[in-house]
């Protein structure tokens, strides 16, 4: 992108690229816009530049002197696109259709020969308790609020 356009560079690129992209009563509203638009852009005409390259992709070398975006191809819509996989060992080859083969044998179960038997285990699973028992000790003090000598009665002044 060029650094630095002046005002006259900047109006002298958007008429060329209005020319080329748009026809008749869209082009003549647009060039007759482009004062507002540069007083828009007073000074940031590099940001002017850029956004008219996003919208109007169809901009020769010709309209601006450094400029990288057009060398970039566009995207052609309706192109097929590749699909990649997400697990790259995953990769089937695309002669291999996916069928699931089924067994020459039916799935039976077979019966064990002795039936299984729950060992009881050797002591049982209790929780043991701790050789002295847990036991709040009473404090020194009651937890007993003494009553007021006096009750608690608002005086009418």
């Amino acid at each position: 992108m060029a650094d630095n356009l002046t005002r006259e560079e900047t109006n002298e690129i958007l008429l060329k690229v209005y020319s080329d992209n748009l026809e008749d009563t869209e082009k003549i509203k647009k060039i007759s816009n482009i004062p507002k638009l540069l007083d828009k852009f007073d000074g940031k005409y590099d940001k002017l530049v850029e956004a008219l390259h996003k919208k109007y992709t169809n901009i020769s070398k010709e309209s601006t002197s450094d400029d990288s975006f057009n060398d970039f191809q566009p995207v052609e819509k309706g192109s097929p696109k590749k699909e990649t996989p997400i697990f790259p060992d995953d990769i089937q080859e695309p002669d291999e259709p996916d069928v699931m083969e089924e067994p020459d044998e039916p799935d039976v179960m077979e019966e064990p020969d002795e039936p299984d038997v729950m060992e009881e285990p050797d002591e049982p699973d209790v929780m043991e308790e701790p050789d002295e028992p847990d036991v709040m000790e009473e404090p020194d003090e009651p937890d007993v609020m003494e009553e007021p000598d006096e009750p608690d009665v608002m005086e009418e002044p």
